[in-house]
Formats: structure tokens, C-alpha cells, sequence
């Protein structure tokens, strides 16, 4: 997903944090003035949460005006680079790779069918994972759990389709299909992917030219509350920048680390 949709995401869990805080500042408050009544521990305690969803929530909107400002700079950078037009040496970032609007409609249609399929196998594993724990965990009835999973595995499906295949079809604001890779991210159709920053860093490049039109997946990865996780962000490659795009798998940072 674009970094404008990473910080929306990152607002929307700020606005959740904070209202949450809102909902127990009252408790704490309550508790608070009961001193020196016993629930003034139970007040104490819940001041405490309050003031950490206040912090987390303000952590999270410091991460998204961050994330638009990188983007920003990453775009302002792509201007001079845009002007180059495919006529890079091989050796070199930034890359600009330009596209018919037919090859790129093309792209949009593999990609698309790739995601949907890869996030129904991810929906259809919830599902089963999903009414097993329901029915082992609360001993509902299977059609219960079954209908309860399928619901989540459902708003998991949409969501992720919309996040991940936002505007795929769409030109960038000057009605141009282009591509520009950045040694941090690439820029598609203006719209920034990360690649490396804070929360993320760089995994491995493929080239996969066996497909029409060949695709380059850039992998990255980022931490959560479970461990690592990682996501794709793929590409086509023009017909004349094949060579360029090999040099850029063979010398990609994440497949030095990937290979020692």
C-alpha cells in the first residue's frame, strides 16, 4: 500500500487511542478523587492507562505526518528524475521506467488476479483456523463459529483487495503509466511505496520473466506485536529494461543480506 493510505491508517489508530483514553479518563478521575479510599489505587491504575493511549495515540499521528513527509521528499526528488525518461545508464538509481497505457492495463489485470487469489488462500486458512478456535476456545456450536469466521474472513478480504490494489489502474497526476525506483522505495504512478525507513527494510528482488509482462517483486518487511511479517510490491519491467532490471536483482541490497 502507498504511504498517503500508511498515514491514514496511522491517524485513524491515533483518533482510536485517544478516544479510548477518553472513555477511561473519567474512571481515573473518579477513582482519583475518592483518596484516600481504597479505589484511588483503581483510579491511580487507570490514570495510568489513559495516559498511555494518550502517548501511543500521539506516536502514531507523529508517525503519519512522518510518513507524508517522506513521500513528499521522495516525490520532489522524483521530479528531476521523471525528466530522464528511460535513458539511465544501466548502473544507477534513480530508475525511471515509462508505459503505454496498454501495458500497463495488462500489469493491472495480472496483479489483480494474483491478489485475489493469494488473499482468498489467506481468507480461506482464517476461516478454518478461525471456527476451530471459536469452537475450541467457546464451545459454540460449528455453524456458529463456521458463520462468525466467514464474516471476518470477509472485511479481511475487502479490506486487504482495496489497501493493496488502491488505484493500481489508475495514470499519475500528469496521465503518465511511470515508475521510479528510489534505493528506499519506488514511486508508482505517484504514489510512494516504502520500501526501507523506519519500520521497514528491505528484503529480497526477484525478476520473474517467465510472465507477460515481466515483473519485478520488491519484498519488504516490518515488525508487529506476533513477530515479522513481510508484504510484495511488484512492478512490470519494460521489454527494453530487462537488462537494467537484472543488474538491479543482482546488486539489490536485500538479496546481498538474503544470500550471506
Amino acid at each position: 500500500m502507498d504511504q498517503q493510505v500508511v498515514s491514514k491508517g496511522s491517524k485513524l489508530v491515533a483518533i482510536i487511542y485517544w478516544g479510548l483514553a477518553l472513555l477511561v479518563s473519567p474512571i481515573a478521575i473518579g477513582g482519583l478523587l475518592s483518596f484516600p479510599n481504597q479505589a484511588a489505587a483503581i483510579g491511580l491504575v487507570f490514570l495510568l492507562i489513559s495516559l498511555f493511549f494518550l502517548w501511543a495515540g500521539y506516536r502514531q499521528w507523529s508517525l503519519s505526518k512522518q510518513v507524508l513527509e517522506e513521500a513528499a521528499e521522495i516525490i520532489s526528488l522524483s521530479k528531476e528524475a521523471s525528466l530522464v525518461e528511460n535513458k539511465q545508464p544501466d548502473h544507477g538509481l534513480p530508475i525511471v521506467w515509462e508505459y503505454s497505457s496498454a501495458q500497463w492495463l495488462q500489469f493491472a489485470r495480472w496483479e489483480q488476479r494474483e491478489r485475489k487469489t493469494n488473499t482468498f488462500v489467506e481468507a480461506f486458512v482464517l476461516v478454518v483456523l478461525g471456527s476451530l478456535m471459536i469452537i475450541i476456545s467457546r464451545g459454540a456450536n460449528w455453524i456458529i463459529a463456521l458463520l462468525v469466521s466467514i464474516v471476518i474472513a470477509a472485511i479481511y478480504y475487502w479490506l486487504k483487495i482495496w489497501l493493496t490494489l488502491r488505484g493500481i489502474a489508475q495514470p499519475d497526476p500528469e496521465n503518465r503509466y511511470r515508475v521510479i525506483i528510489h534505493a528506499n522505495g519506488v514511486l508508482v504512478n505517484g504514489r510512494y511505496h516504502a520500501l526501507q525507513n523506519q519500520q521497514r527494510w528491505l528484503g529480497k528482488l526477484t525478476l520473474h520473466e517467465k510472465v507477460e509482462p515481466a515483473i519485478l517483486e520488491f519484498t519488504f518487511h516490518w515488525n508487529t506485536r506476533r513477530g515479522e511479517t513481510f508484504d510484495e510490491l511488484r512492478i512490470p519491467v519494460p521489454p527494453e529494461a530487462i537488462a537494467q532490471a537484472k543488474w538491479l536483482v543482482r546488486d539489490w541490497p536485500g538479496n546481498q543480506v538474503s544470500s550471506s
